[in-house]
């Protein structure tokens, strides 16, 4: 049974940059033992908010047979 008639919006690349530039990172320790420091988990994402702003500027090649 349905609750909602609003279907559940997914979260595209741009929201997701959107939110990790405000959110307050912290070090994050995995069950390896090892620590990820919060600058490194910030760099990840500002590192991909460049590449969706970043346009393609390679042209097509075209190859003409003679």
């Amino acid at each position: 049974m349905k609750n909602s008639t609003y279907r559940k919006r997914v979260a595209s690349p741009e929201d997701i940059v959107r939110l990790a530039r405000k959110t307050k990172w912290c070090d994050v320790k995995l069950s390896s033992g090892e620590i990820v420091t919060s600058e490194t988990t910030q760099q990840i994402f500002e590192d991909a908010a460049k590449v969706l702003n970043s346009k393609s500027r390679r042209k097509r090649v075209h190859v003409a047979v003679v």
